[in-house]
């Protein structure tokens, strides 16, 4: 189980940090949605409000949180509610899944594999005052 978490952390990680450095590097073609769809008007949005730019930054930090192995459960925090924005595109103005599916369940593997750092958020009645989470 420890070797499944290091190779899919370090996958999930490179891709994020690929797909991110590549939007300011240009090195790859992306692929675009196709033309006068749901999609490629919510991506020309973003694109044009900047949005995607701070997207894709967060993508390589978390990337290379990811890779770099410093900060992992942090790592993983940024990069699970893209990957739950890039499935929501996908099917909702895609109307197909893709790789978001598959990141997600990626992702859902590694915070299994990092449940200890997780853990403590699932504590019902948290209180700054109850730091184990008794009911009051």
């Amino acid at each position: 189980m420890t070797y499944a978490v290091v190779v899919i952390r370090t996958l999930v990680g490179l891709l994020f940090l690929t797909t991110g450095v590549n939007f300011f590097l240009k090195f790859m073609d992306t692929p675009q949605p196709p033309g006068g769809t749901d999609g490629s008007e919510f991506m020309a949005i973003l694109t044009r409000t900047d949005y995607l730019r701070f997207v894709k930054l967060l993508e390589v930090i978390g990337g290379a949180m990811l890779v770099s192995r410093l900060f992992v459960p942090l790592g993983i925090t940024i990069l699970t509610p893209i990957t739950l924005n890039i499935i929501c595109y996908e099917i909702f103005l895609l109307g197909t899944p893709g790789i978001g599916c598959l990141l997600g369940v990626l992702l859902v593997f590694l915070i299994s594999g990092y449940y200890r750092f997780f853990g403590p958020l699932l504590t019902p009645f948290a209180s700054p005052h109850n730091p184990i989470g008794l009911k009051d």
